[in-house]
């Protein structure tokens, strides 16, 4: 959902499409250039609204649209090494995070520029399922398959903080 509740999106691995609907109606809104060269996992919307992001499952693994425009955010450092899982915004928008299934399992952009953070404690235990913020932006956690489940980083230094096995197969943010 868009931050006012007005739009959702939603997508589906029917032909890479992505979905926008009104939810006052439910008719669909006409996203323009908003097409996918991979299978879509996993959707977010900017906390501002202004941008929707779009984990998939081929290169470049995750795209970013402008939601004024539907036009793509092009940046040369938004690729991820495999299967984009799933993504999020971070509460202030100033972060986007990504779970894949490739080494370092988790890749955090700096949303201004795009650019990646750049830190080594910032790597998850196995590939990820699922990935979300906490409600004030200081922790990160990528869950995956597999104990301990998930990792939890603080977000001011990329620091893994501890935490226990759940025991469970399989984890979702």
């Amino acid at each position: 959902f868009n931050p006012d509740g007005t739009r959702m999106a939603i997508v589906h691995d029917a032909g890479s499409c992505i979905a926008v609907l009104n939810t006052s109606d439910w008719s669909a809104v006409a996203p323009g250039s908003v097409t996918l060269s991979f299978v879509g996992n996993d959707v977010a919307v900017s906390p501002d609204g202004t941008k929707m992001a779009v984990a998939g499952t081929s290169p470049p693994y995750i795209a970013v649209f402008n939601t004024d425009d539907w036009s793509k955010v092009t940046a040369g450092s938004l690729s991820l090494p495999g299967d984009a899982r799933s993504v999020a915004f971070s509460p202030d928008g100033t972060r986007m995070a990504v779970c894949h299934e490739n080494a370092p399992y988790i890749t955090v952009f700096n949303t201004v520029d795009w650019s990646k953070v750049s830190a080594a404690g910032l790597v998850m235990d196995r590939s990820g399922n699922g990935v979300a913020f906490s409600p004030d932006g200081t922790k990160l956690v990528g869950c995956f398959h597999g104990a301990p489940n998930f990792n939890v980083f603080n977000t001011g230094d990329w620091s893994k903080m501890a935490t226990p096995s759940l025991g469970l197969e399989d984890s979702y943010a």
